[in-house]
């Protein structure tokens, strides 16, 4: 225990006799430590994101307007203003195709200003997507002037909320998803219908201009498991030609690919910046041995064998891209809180960290890579070091 505290002791006093290049060489390890740390929290989260959104969503399928499959990711799973309307005849349309068990239709308006949460429109007694996510039970059935919150609104249950002019009374708050509902005050349909002849009445312009009785954004679909999903959407576009039919895996598919090209740009910019520090590091620890000749040949003289040469060298090494690594990591942790979201917005889903344990293991295993990083990077001019003859070391280093 003692030996390794002295080894401990003598590879941090050995740093810093030559602060500036250690510093720098740090600096190039904590730059990638943040880098692949803030990454892949920010991927993992993402996903975790996108999986409780499908979950939260509890649909096989959805049939939405033609043309406006991008739009369902951007509402459902992202919360992004939607105005994508089609006849409430398809509702009925779809209710009779065989294997359908439940279809639930919601109605989207974007908020009167920027940045105002979407107003969702949703039949309570036909609904399995939104009220299985309250916090607590309604007291009652919700009231044509009610409105059910998301999680990140800023709306909780007693409070008043205006829509579109109208004041509704909070009922409840949902449970957070990490999902577009979290971004959604969600009111009866009718009630929706009810905001968008207001705004007609009022000259208004934009979505609530178009929105006429009946219509709907989105019927969200629950499909007996032993039916063919194809024989499904077959039936769907047959009787709904001017609706487009999406699967809950197309949905998934398309923010999975825009995760892989995420991946892709992250490695490479991740791998570079991995590939500089060991070259960092390398050359701090060659040159170091190259200048510490003398000394090392007097240690080798005084008894110290190779094997303890070698590891006090690795010892040095380790202890730099470690502390490093440990720096980079709470680095990282700023990146991920700071542009986290910006990040995730680029993805088109929102963020969610990863759960805390998962976190953590990221955490450990970013400090497990610097360690190695330091193994690596100082492995040739250690054997180097360890290898040199005793009396040919203090002669070269004179």
């Amino acid at each position: 225990m003692r030996e390794r505290i002295g080894f401990l002791y003598l590879a941090a006093q050995n740093l810093r006799r030559r602060p500036g290049r250690s510093l720098l060489s740090a600096a190039g390890v904590v730059l990638a430590t943040a880098s692949f740390f803030a990454g892949l929290v920010t991927l993992l989260g993402t996903e975790r994101s996108v999986r409780i959104g499908l979950d939260r969503l509890g649909a096989d399928m959805l049939v939405v307007p033609a043309g406006h499959a991008a739009d369902v990711q951007e509402a459902l799973v992202a919360g992004r203003p939607a105005g994508f309307f089609m006849d409430g005849s398809a509702l009925d349309a779809v209710k009779k195709i065989g294997g359908v068990t439940a279809a639930a239709p919601q109605v989207f308006l974007p908020g009167q200003r920027p940045g105002d949460p979407v107003v969702a429109g949703f039949d309570p007694e036909a609904d399995f997507t939104v009220l299985p996510w309250l916090e607590a039970r309604l007291p009652g059935p919700l009231a044509a002037d009610e409105a059910i919150a998301g999680a990140n609104t800023g709306h909780r249950p007693g409070g008043t909320v205006q829509l579109y002019g109208e004041t509704f009374r909070v009922a409840g708050r949902l449970l957070r998803t990490g999902g577009g509902a979290d971004r959604m005050l969600f009111v009866r349909r009718d009630a929706v219908y009810r905001l968008a002849r207001r705004a007609q009445e009022s000259g208004a312009a934009g979505p609530a201009a178009r929105l006429s009785p009946g219509a709907v954004s989105a019927i969200l679909l629950r499909v007996e498991e032993w039916v063919p999903p194809e024989i499904v959407v077959t039936q769907i576009r047959s009787k709904v030609p001017e609706a487009e039919v999406v699967r809950r895996g197309e949905v998934a598919r398309e923010v999975a690919q825009g995760q892989v090209r995420a991946v892709r740009g992250l490695l490479l910019v991740v791998a570079v910046l991995l590939g500089i520090a060991l070259v960092m590091v390398g050359v701090l620890f060659s040159a170091t041995v190259s200048e510490r000749q003398r000394e090392l040949g007097l240690v080798r003289a005084m008894g110290a064998g190779a094997g303890q040469l070698l590891g006090l060298i690795l010892t040095e090494a380790v202890l730099l891209t470690t502390l490093s690594g440990l720096v980079g990591v709470v680095l990282g942790a700023g990146m991920v809180l700071a542009g986290g979201r910006w990040i995730a917005a680029g993805l088109r889903v929102p963020y969610l960290w990863p759960p805390p344990a998962l976190t953590a293991g990221i955490a450990a295993g970013t400090a497990a890579v610097a360690a190695l990083m330091g193994v690596v990077s100082a492995a040739y001019p250690a054997v180097r070091a360890a290898l040199m003859e005793p009396y040919e070391a203090i002669r070269s280093g004179e």
